[in-house]
């Protein structure tokens, strides 16, 4: 079930952050989902670090060009451990927070293009999702 209050749509390999934390930082990490509040940030283990829930990042900016550039903070929602291709990965959710006006206008604007002209995502089942 879909616990989200916002939408997101899918970025996976079409999209990457990058962001910083003290003097550590990350970046070319991959967004496998956006939405207009925040985004899906997958960071292999060994990059891990200090990304606790309710950790804020500063300088994150999201590298695609339809969403907006300028870098936002961002808060550590939620992080669980995940597996692709093979690979250990912590995936974390991070929510944009001290966002300007226009930020938040274009981001959706994008969003609300890009899940018009996109294949809905098929379960295992069959059904949209």
């Amino acid at each position: 079930m879909e616990k989200r209050l916002h939408p997101r749509i899918s970025t996976e390999n079409i999209c990457t952050a990058r962001f910083s934390l003290g003097d550590r930082a990350w970046a070319d990490e991959d967004v496998p989902d956006l939405g207009s509040r925040g985004c899906g940030v997958r960071i292999p283990l060994a990059e891990l670090g200090p990304l606790k829930p309710g950790t804020v990042v500063e300088g994150l900016r999201l590298s695609h060009p339809g969403v907006p550039q300028q870098p936002v903070k961002g808060k550590v929602a939620w992080s669980h451990r995940a597996r692709h291709h093979g690979k250990e990965f912590m995936d974390v959710g991070l929510e944009f927070t001290d966002l300007p006006g226009t930020f938040v206008v274009e981001l959706e604007t994008y969003l609300k293009f890009a899940a018009m002209n996109s294949t809905p995502f098929i379960d295992m089942f069959g059904m949209p999702t």
